[in-house]
């Protein structure tokens, strides 16, 4: 199990990407490729089902920011917007 080293509200922009697929190849999980070159884990959202729509667009998300021992993160969507290109 990985452990969480601390928790930060953040505003997080870049690219909405699968990150996990169930048996059938069906998208069930996300990652943001943001542009500060790090990889955001969606690990909650108010609105799943919505966020899936966006999958390889650019996107806006505020929410929880967990940094993850590993040095990865994770992230609480409290809202997001779809971001002009």
């Amino acid at each position: 199990m990985v452990k969480s080293k601390g928790m930060l509200q953040r505003t997080v922009t870049g690219i909405l990407i699968p990150e996990k697929w169930d048996e059938k190849n069906d998208v069930i999980g996300v990652s943001i490729q943001a542009i500060d070159e790090n990889e955001y884990i969606v690990k909650g959202c108010r609105d799943d089902k919505d966020l899936f729509n966006f999958i390889n667009k650019k996107i806006k998300v505020a929410g929880k920011v967990f940094e993850r021992s590993d040095g990865k993160f994770n992230i609480e969507i409290n809202r997001f917007e779809v971001e002009d290109n």
